[in-house]
């Protein structure tokens, strides 16, 4: 009889650690063909911290500002989750505001069809000198702040593709600016289809910001619009950016 029970608590042991493992373990090579399928923060922690190619199937939890590290990765959200602030006390300090900080060196990442959820808990996005950032048709929600810019890039070169919406009645969209102590001047370029509530501004001279596309409704600077483009007024207190056409005409 007493012989039996190290027996049964060996099998619950070893049971109760392969359903931990197999919480704790996701799908996937990491590779775009067969990608991280992640679902958790601890999956998520995981995942990234490896790098590699990441699709999420829920949304991601923050209760506190999360700093990406400088692996090379792309977080696909498939159009439907991405990151959301959880934490109604988040802090509020100038390093911590923000919902994440993108503070990724010379790594190649790739921020694909997802979300940023601020909650009205967190502030935005924070680049920090991260030179090879890539937004692929991401959108930045619910900020705590409508006076406090929604993504700030400092010493880094940001390229939106397919689109980038901040939405809101917001002061301050963008903020490209070299920022406190960076001597790297940073670089904005923003293509694709997307609406952008708020100002897109700089606070030095040495940011390039290059506008490809977008409704604004706050008018862009005319120094900030990609050679070959306009914005047009559209009636509503709004403006897009469309390029240049010209029409030709011969005379018969």
């Amino acid at each position: 009889m007493y012989k039996k029970v190290p027996v049964i608590f060996s099998v619950i042991l070893t049971t109760l650690l392969l359903l931990t493992a197999s919480a704790l373990a996701y799908e996937g090579s990491g590779t775009s063909d067969d990608p991280y399928l992640v679902g958790n923060y601890a999956d998520f922690i995981s995942a990234v911290n490896q790098g590699g190619y990441i699709q999420l199937t829920a949304n991601i939890p923050l209760t506190s500002k999360f700093n990406f590290p400088a692996t090379s990765f792309t977080i696909d959200g498939q159009g439907q989750y991405g990151f959301v602030a959880t934490n109604s006390s988040w802090p509020t300090g100038s390093s911590t505001k923000h919902l994440v900080g993108i503070n990724t060196g010379s790594a190649a990442v790739t921020f694909k069809d997802l979300t940023f959820d601020c909650a009205t808990y967190a502030q935005g996005l924070n680049v920090y000198q991260a030179t090879n950032v890539t937004m692929d048709h991401a959108a930045i929600t619910n900020t705590s702040s409508k006076s406090l810019a929604v993504l700030t890039v400092n010493g880094s070169n940001v390229t939106v593709i397919n689109g980038l919406d901040i939405t809101g009645n917001l002061a301050v969209a963008i903020d490209v600016s070299k920022g406190s102590g960076v001597t790297q001047a940073p670089s904005f370029i923003l293509e694709g289809e997307c609406t952008i509530n708020g100002l897109v501004k700089t606070m030095g001279t040495d940011a390039v910001i290059t506008l490809y596309a977008g409704t604004y409704n706050r008018q862009p600077n005319a120094k900030f619009i990609a050679q070959g483009y306009y914005a047009k007024d559209n009636g509503d207190k709004t403006w897009t950016i469309l390029p240049i056409t010209y029409t030709i005409s011969f005379a018969t």
